[in-house]
């Protein structure tokens, strides 16, 4: 793989990119390129004369608001249409869900001065931690087995009474 600074004015951001970049990501991006660096290229295809970008439009609107000259590319000269199915495979790839315990004892290895170089804010450490809240009620939900419930009075034998928090189940 061959990495290029190249100047920044020189590359193409793809008109049709479907990836949005809110503002908030674009800080994070910012913050993320000024404690490490660029820890991947942005990804760019030649088109005839132009440098079109593939990956990394978000690293691009980084770039530019830390009036950045250069950065570090790998160019591709790939037909069109395979730029086009890379840049919408590289958008897809990056979906996916976290494992929100992991994530959470890793997070809880920072201090809050650390924890904002993380790319988390206070209010997306609290809804990782109602998600958490839940995933362990819906766990604690499913695991429970009817042995050690009381039946229910009255000969309801379809009703339970938990034996630790009194709640009654139908």
């Amino acid at each position: 793989m061959d990495i290029q600074n190249l100047s920044l004015k020189d590359l193409k951001p793809y008109p049709l990119n479907a990836k949005k970049h809110p503002p908030e990501q674009i800080e994070k991006l910012v913050r993320s390129i000024n404690l490490t660096g660029f820890t991947q290229p942005i990804v760019i295809n030649k088109e005839g004369d132009e440098l079109v970008i593939i990956a990394g439009h978000g690293r691009y609107l980084a770039s530019l608001q830390m009036n950045l000259k250069t950065v570090p590319c790998m160019v591709l000269e790939v037909p069109k249409i395979v730029a086009d199915q890379a840049r919408l495979m590289d958008n897809k790839s990056a979906e996916s869900d976290y494992d929100i315990e992991l994530l959470i004892k890793e997070l809880s290895k920072f201090n809050s001065e650390e924890i904002i170089e993380t790319g988390y804010d206070e209010t997306e450490l609290n809804k990782l931690i109602l998600e958490l809240e839940e995933t362990i009620d819906e766990l604690n939900d499913e695991s429970v087995e009817m042995k050690g419930f009381d039946e229910g009075k009255e000969g309801n034998t379809k009703e339970k009474t938990c034996p630790n928090c009194g709640t009654v189940l139908n």
